[in-house]
């Protein structure tokens, strides 16, 4: 509160206090009225706790004991079976992600080896092809002959036409060998030979050519061999 001067001879005047001072000093008073009731001794019965001078029980002191004991073991048997969960767990995951491990390892290595597989299947499939396309070159000659020719043309004007026929026949059937050689495909059967059961199938015998029984008188169709492996075995005609 603000002081304020008072003239000599004059009353000091001091302003109305506010509701809240006022209830501030209700408050106050109240609470000494209430102090100035207590007596001594009811003061220091509520600030002293009372004494405890009955002897200890040990019988109870012994049956608490007694029970903080089991509940020890009790709290250490919990914790053996959490660790040995724990460790069934930890053995389970264990098994698994080495079964896994084998299962990828045992994938691995079955890719591994149809991987040469699918590269042999491939090179036989590009290899067969290249050999129908040769025969087929073959055939294409063989066929262009002065019989196919027409009855019109003279025999040298036939000749000529031939010639001019089986030349570029004659250049891709060749190129056609060139790549089967470079290839590594090699042809199994050839008139003369002695008949092999691995790499040959007789489709027919024959008699009287004058060869050694076994032998190999014509070539039905011919067989291949890749990296000497039998692409296809070949037909033919052996001698009784």
């Amino acid at each position: 509160m603000p002081e304020f001067w008072t003239p000599p001879g004059h009353t000091h005047y001091e302003p109305p206090p506010s509701p809240l001072q006022q209830l501030k000093r209700n408050i106050l008073a109240d609470f000494s009225a209430w102090l100035d009731e207590l007596d001594a001794e009811d003061l220091r019965a509520a600030t002293d706790p009372p004494e405890d001078d009955s002897a200890p029980d040990l019988f109870s002191f012994f049956s608490e004991l007694a029970a903080l004991r089991r509940d020890v073991q009790l709290q250490g048997k919990a914790s053996q079976g959490l660790r040995s969960d724990v460790q069934d767990v930890t053995n389970e995951l264990k098994t698994g992600v080495e079964e896994q491990v084998r299962n990828l390892a045992n994938a691995v290595i079955d890719i591994k080896n149809q991987v040469p597989r699918a590269r042999r299947e491939a090179q036989t499939a590009i290899a067969l092809e290249f050999v129908e396309i040769a025969e087929g070159l073959e055939r294409c000659r063989d066929l262009q002959t002065p019989a196919s020719l027409p009855l019109f043309l003279t025999r040298g004007r036939r000749e000529a036409v031939l010639r001019e026929l089986h030349r570029p026949i004659g250049l891709l059937a060749a190129k056609a060998g060139d790549a089967l050689r470079r290839l590594g495909i090699r042809s199994i059967a050839a008139v003369g030979d002695t008949f092999s059961p691995g790499t040959m199938r007789a489709a027919d015998t024959t008699s009287g050519s004058g060869r050694a029984s076994g032998t190999v008188t014509e070539i039905v169709r011919q067989g291949y061999t890749l990296n000497d492996d039998v692409l296809r075995v070949a037909e033919v005609k052996v001698e009784k």
